[in-house]
């Protein structure tokens, strides 16, 4: 194999790596913050550790979704549609909380 053969190789391994890195320290870490937040939030660790656990399994399901969906339809039509979820349920929570 020459030196031409390798070097895409290598450069879908790097990229493969940092994907891999990122996704899992922010996955792995995020134990660490199970109890301030849910004493900031008021409710037990192990109902917080639940919401961590249905994210992420959402999050897995979801993935093989997600590519059919952007196939379909445009991206801007779907970064409308993300905002105005990520708005509405914001609005919901801070209207829970007062």
């Amino acid at each position: 194999m020459n030196k031409n053969n390798i070097k895409p190789w290598l450069v879908l391994v790097v990229c493969c790596g940092l994907a891999a890195s990122s996704i899992g320290i922010s996955i792995n870490s995020s134990g660490v913050f199970y109890t301030p937040v849910s004493e900031d939030l008021g409710i037990m660790r192990g109902t917080f550790s639940m919401h961590m656990t249905i994210f992420s399994i959402v999050t897995a399901m979801s993935a093989l979704i997600v590519p059919k969906i952007m196939n379909k339809f445009s991206y801007k039509l779907i970064l409308i549609l993300i905002v105005y979820n990520y708005l509405s349920s914001r609005e919901i929570m801070y209207n829970i909380q007062k």
